[in-house]
């Protein structure tokens, strides 16, 4: 996939980098499921955002390219209703919130996109139950200063895209000390190198650079992992929330007492994409089918999850010592 370098601000040049983003991020799923130590050793991350970023994608097919807000609306819409995970809802939130600073936009200016992309990380750090430093955040976040000091110093939008590029891989380096659970497995978070990939994408669009389709070469990265499962949930909920008349705080206090990690993304009027980590899930889906209609339900037993994980790790890690 190669194009012409160049970023207009357009919503038809929004669709091409975007699209660009999920094409090399599809580079490295197996490494970041490799990675994925936190908030629970299940080894889905990659795929939970190669999902997400999917369901993106195959909505933009459809949208409309005339301006950059509808192109957004598109991508919202797309990221919530096929979002996996806590990094799939995550990416959806940044999505969100990004979008809700550009409405009725044609086109964007640079002051436009350091305002959508405080936006973003705005919307995913108030939208998670327990936000920490030291994962995708924290990306989300030096992408945000990063943007801001290339505006200071009167930089172009291909040049704030290489220093944001720059900028978030240096965050991302700093996740192995800021989470112990990271420090201890010898590794950066999974979420924020999988944002981190995405930006490679976008910024490769944008420099003119190609964008490789074939699945890159898996770097063999050392993890030390906990054999034991430590999680205090064992169940891993997800389900789109139907005619639901509540807000999103209510929905949040609704459900919050009944696991952690819990995301809640708002859809549309009166639908809500949900997810939490629980030890009942068919408790929580009785409590929320008093108020709404859950579809697309979707139950992980982590625990077993974090079983086959381990199990794979030792596999790669014999195999690239054979």
């Amino acid at each position: 996939m190669k194009n012409p370098g160049k970023w207009n601000g357009s919503g038809q040049e929004a669709i091409k980098a975007i699209s660009a983003g999920i094409h090399w991020f599809n580079n490295f799923e197996e490494e970041i499921n490799l990675l994925n130590v936190f908030p629970v050793p299940d080894g889905d991350t990659g795929k939970n955002m190669k999902n997400t970023l999917k369901s993106i994608r195959r909505e933009l097919l459809k949208a409309d390219k005339s301006s950059v807000s509808n192109v957004l609306d598109t991508a919202v819409r797309g990221s919530l209703m096929g979002a996996k995970g806590c990094s799939g809802i995550i990416i959806s939130l940044l999505f969100q919130g990004f979008a809700e600073k550009l409405t009725d936009k044609d086109h964007i200016t640079m002051l436009d996109f350091i305002e959508a992309l405080r936006g973003a990380s705005h919307k995913a750090w108030n939208g998670i139950s327990n936000p920490v430093n030291g994962t995708i955040l924290s990306i989300a976040d030096a992408v945000v200063k990063s943007a801001e000091n290339s505006t200071r110093q009167n930089k172009t939008f291909q040049e704030a895209f290489e220093n944001i590029l720059i900028d978030s891989r240096k965050a991302l380096d700093k996740t192995r000390e800021q989470l112990d659970v990271l420090k201890e497995a010898g590794v950066v978070d999974a979420g924020g190198l999988g944002l981190v990939y995405f930006i490679e994408g976008f910024v490769r669009y944008i420099k003119g650079m190609p964008i490789v389709t074939k699945k890159a070469k898996r770097r063999i990265i050392p993890v030390t992992l906990k054999r034991e499962f430590s999680s205090k949930t064992r169940f891993c909920l997800e389900f789109i929330l139907e005619k639901c008349p509540l807000t999103t705080d209510s929905l949040h206090e609704l459900i919050n007492s009944s696991g952690d990690s819990l995301i809640i993304g708002y859809i549309t009027s009166g639908m809500y994409k949900v997810h939490l980590h629980t030890n009942d899930p068919d408790d929580v889906l009785d409590t929320v089918r008093k108020s709404g209609k859950p579809t697309r339900v979707k139950i992980d037993d982590m625990k077993k999850q974090h079983r086959d994980f381990l199990r794979l790790n030792d596999e790669k890690n014999s195999d690239s010592n054979g």
